[in-house]
């Protein structure tokens, strides 16, 4: 990806579509961390954060080759950390409306899409913990999270000199956001 280097690989051994291990590999080859096979998606997801962050890395992606659902096999992380870390682009990001498909922003896609640019540490753990916030509550304490978070954003925004609307608070505003 460009903007990004490679800090190293994320190697998951599998056996008929299903991890049975879990290794990093740091860019020299060299094997640094090994992990039993993840329970569920959620374990899966959790070792998958802890190795890319063992490795010094950000984001880790599937190296391009499909996995294979049969027999045994490996898939392949790459693990990547951003070449320049630029807070005010990722607030830049997040008040952007993102391209859609015609139905409008789907906001699963919207997340991905995020996940993959920003670069810095602050508005990473602010994405993820909205998105963990979010998965935890319901009702009208979804609804003063959201608002809380856009209020966030706003200030941030304003800070930053950013002017305009910032699209992301305004969905977090939204009666159904």
């Amino acid at each position: 990806m460009p903007g990004w280097t490679e800090r190293g690989k994320i190697a998951l051994t599998l056996e008929d579509g299903q991890p049975t291990s879990m290794h990093a590999i740091d860019a020299s080859g060299a094997t640094v961390a090994t992990r039993a096979a993840p329970r569920s998606k959620a374990e899966a997801r959790a070792a998958l954060r802890d190795l890319t962050c063992g490795l010094g890395g950000v984001i880790a992606t599937l190296d391009g080759t499909e996995p294979p659902t049969a027999g045994k096999g490996t898939a392949s992380f790459v693990v990547l950390v951003p070449e320049v870390v630029d807070e005010r682009a990722d607030l830049a990001a997040l008040c952007k409306r993102p391209e859609d498909d015609g139905d409008g922003p789907k906001p699963r896609l919207t997340f991905d899409r995020l996940q993959q640019r920003l670069t810095s540490h602050r508005w990473r753990a602010w994405l993820f913990d909205l998105v963990e916030e979010h998965e935890r509550t319901t009702g009208s304490d979804r609804m003063m999270l959201h608002w809380r978070r856009a209020d966030e954003l706003a200030d941030a925004s304003r800070r930053a000199g950013l002017g305009g609307t910032c699209w992301f608070e305004t969905q977090l505003r939204a009666p159904d956001g």
